[in-house]
């Protein structure tokens, strides 16, 4: 558009030009036309001055005219310049507002389905923290009453076998050595389901402990020994314990009867079986180092194979083809240590010789 009225411009200037040059070469030959009348002609020299007066005259006028034309014209060409413009410039925004009405409307829906998705989740994850919870919550109370019975049981069972056992230390004073023997043998029945009841309530004893005091190690280890008494006697078992003075530590007694009495009851056994290097041995080590209480003990017995080492901690798991035990001494023994946050080592092999060493933090104590 500003081209078409920069040439519309030039085209009247071109013209108002060829205007100015014919009324300009009008006027000289008019001149030139008084020049040739003789000078005492003054009527006729009065008549060429009006006549290129009148021509001046006119071409004023007409170039006037065509000025104004022109300006007229040019006025006219802007203003549709102008108004071309705002309609263009109308429309661009006209488009744009649409636009923009288009994109805020998409993204009001997509704020709305994003809003909802987040409160699904929202909702979602809330049932599930709340189930979970729920979940838990039964597990524990179930856990709790497995405890619970799994001791209480224990302790029933318990009581009619030692009912037994002192029936059948009587009757065996009072009776031949055949009926002797014949009690003998119920007896060690017996006594092997009241060790398994037993196992089964340290179980409880490990999951619930209580009672935290200082550990005198002075005492707790001679009385573990003496209740495999008559283990040691019927094998001729050497035994000797070694604890060293001034051990500082303090733990759940319990705990720790659990594990002297499972590794010295493992020991003992291990020690008389197949014996083949001499008489049977277990000696038993306390001591305290680099913050924390070592609890080592060792067998001549026939050794364990290293094959097995990593399953001779789970539940149930015989290790021995001779042996008469349940499969849970190692496993409770392991499951105590791990509740008291320290851990429990072997080393031995199917050629003899068995070193069990546990290592307890002594957490300040």
């Amino acid at each position: 558009m500003i081209v078409e009225n920069s040439g519309l411009k030039y085209r009247w200037v071109l013209h108002l030009i060829k205007v100015f040059l014919g009324r300009l070469i009008a006027t000289k030959t008019l001149m030139m036309m008084m020049l040739l009348v003789p000078s005492n002609s003054a009527a006729s020299s009065s008549g060429f001055t009006k006549g290129i007066v009148t021509i001046e005259n006119n071409a004023s006028s007409q170039i006037n005219e065509d000025s104004i034309k022109m300006a007229t014209l040019v006025q006219s060409q802007n203003q549709i310049s102008s108004n071309i413009t705002f309609i263009t410039f109308a429309i661009v925004l006209a488009v744009l507002t649409i636009i923009s009405l288009i994109l805020t409307r998409k993204f009001n829906r997509q704020k709305k389905q994003l809003i909802k998705a987040n409160a699904e989740v929202k909702r979602v994850n809330e049932h599930l923290e709340e189930l979970v919870s729920n979940r838990t919550a039964q597990l524990l109370q179930t856990n709790q009453e497995l405890d619970t019975f799994l001791y209480k049981s224990s302790h029933d069972l318990r009581r009619p076998l030692t009912s037994i056992i002192g029936l059948s230390n009587l009757a065996k004073m009072s009776l031949g050595a055949e009926a002797s023997e014949l009690f003998d043998r119920a007896a060690h029945t017996a006594r092997s389901m009241d060790r398994m009841l037993q196992k089964l309530i340290n179980v409880n004893q490990i999951n619930n402990p209580s009672h935290y005091s200082r550990i005198d190690f002075t005492k707790q280890v001679p009385r573990s020994f003496d209740i495999f008494e008559d283990l040691i006697v019927d094998h001729n078992i050497e035994t000797s314990w070694n604890i060293k003075n001034d051990i500082q530590f303090s733990s759940y007694p319990d705990l720790i009867d659990i594990i002297l009495q499972n590794l010295i009851e493992n020991a003992l056994f291990f020690s008389s079986v197949e014996q083949n290097n001499g008489r049977p041995l277990v000696q038993l080590d306390v001591l305290q180092e680099n913050g924390h209480v070592a609890i080592r003990l060792k067998d001549n017995g026939c050794g364990i194979n290293p094959s097995i080492h990593n399953k001779i901690w789970n539940m149930f798991f015989v290790g021995h083809e001779k042996s008469n035990g349940n499969g849970l001494g190692l496993y409770i023994t392991k499951k105590a240590v791990n509740t008291l946050e320290g851990k429990i080592t072997l080393e031995s092999s199917d050629k003899g010789n068995t070193l069990f060493e546990v290592i307890l933090p002594t957490n300040g104590a």
